[in-house]
């Protein structure tokens, strides 16, 4: 009977064993899944600063400002001589009841 009860205590011993190692290895697969999930999520913040269509844009964005850039720069020195031209007052603006002063 005590030899029994040994060996059912051992029985006991060895599931515990082999459930605390399942255990462990569900925990592990559970971490595994996380850090998995958590990529993702990353994957997901930065998709629209990764992705292929949004680069295309980008590029095309940058193309367009680097054109606007080059033809200012070709054309600085006339940009530079209007704006060093004085303002006409033909240009300007100048409601009705103001016009006396402009004038003078």
């Amino acid at each position: 009977m005590g030899l029994q009860k040994l060996s059912s205590g051992g029985e006991k011993g060895d599931d515990l064993i082999r459930v605390l190692r399942e255990l462990t290895s569900v925990q592990r697969k559970i971490v595994d899944l996380q850090v998995e999930l958590q990529g993702r999520k990353e994957d997901k913040n930065v998709a629209h600063l990764t992705h292929v269509s949004e680069m295309e844009k980008k590029i095309e964005t940058l193309a367009r400002i680097t054109t606007i850039l080059k033809d200012v720069i070709q054309k600085k020195d006339r940009i530079i001589a209007r704006l060093q031209q004085p303002y006409s007052l033909d240009c300007i603006p100048v409601e009705a009841e103001f016009q006396v002063y402009c004038y003078n």
